[in-house]
């Protein structure tokens, strides 16, 4: 019985330990294209979508300008290689099934007064992660996009374990909405990672049922950074949040 159990601990840790490995890889190829048309590197471009792939673009007053990858790269190219162009970027959601993927990026360029949304459609081919298609839609924005960070830390709960208790759905909605308000991209981070513990949640609150039903924003609290990881220097604003 003993024996059966834990290899039943060990099949179910084997998984999740791939589902993770798979979401990186997957974050690996979107990042590549996130580097290469941020600081105009038409190969990391390339290196991230499949051959040919479609781009599905929102582009002057068409409704639906279609480019292919090769002519993007090469667009993007023309501009002087490894400056920052101003177009900044961060992935928002990742869904994963089998051997397919979705991904939604936000795109925010504060000089054109813009924020766009990438949907990006990825398959696992024999040589890794790859985008096979891309489309996108924009509205007018005030957002800089510059970066916060939230840490999401209860109250030590076991001096022994270094265990971290519940943390007030209510305080991380008001201190997240609070710096979006503001134009800030807000990361979530916590001492181990992935989805804290949470109590308080009242749907009753406005506030708190925005967020409960923002897809996004509960995304991003199931897969809180792990605090390790995370360079805080990389923010402009680090914001505890602690009961």
């Amino acid at each position: 019985m003993k024996r059966a159990i834990v290899l039943l601990v060990l099949l179910v840790f084997c998984q999740v330990s791939l589902g993770k490995s798979q979401e990186d890889d997957i974050r690996t190829t979107i990042n590549g294209y996130i580097v290469g048309t941020s600081y105009n590197y038409p190969e990391r471009i390339l290196a991230s979508f499949m051959p040919r792939a479609d781009m599905f673009l929102d582009y002057k007053d068409s409704p639906l300008f279609v480019m292919k990858v090769e002519e993007y790269a090469e667009r993007v190219g023309r501009q002087e290689r490894g400056k920052f162009n101003g177009r900044v970027t961060n992935i928002l959601s990742i869904e994963r099934f089998e051997g397919i993927a979705t991904a939604k990026l936000e795109v925010i360029i504060p000089s054109m007064k813009k924020r766009f949304v990438d949907m990006l459609l990825l398959k696992r081919l024999e040589d890794g992660w790859k985008i096979i298609s891309k489309t996108a839609g924009s509205e007018a924005s005030e957002r800089h996009g510059r970066k916060a960070l939230l840490i999401l830390r209860g109250k030590t709960e076991d001096v022994k374990t270094n265990s971290f208790g519940e943390i007030s759905f209510n305080d991380i909605v008001v201190a997240f909405d609070k710096h979006y308000q503001a134009g800030y991209h807000v990361e979530l981070a916590s001492p181990e990672g992935g989805t804290p513990a949470i109590q308080n949640i009242t749907a009753s609150d406005s506030l708190q049922a925005h967020y409960l039903f923002d897809k996004d924003f509960m995304y991003a609290l199931r897969n809180t950074l792990k605090l390790v990881d995370v360079d805080q220097d990389e923010y402009e604003i680090v914001h505890p949040v602690r009961d």
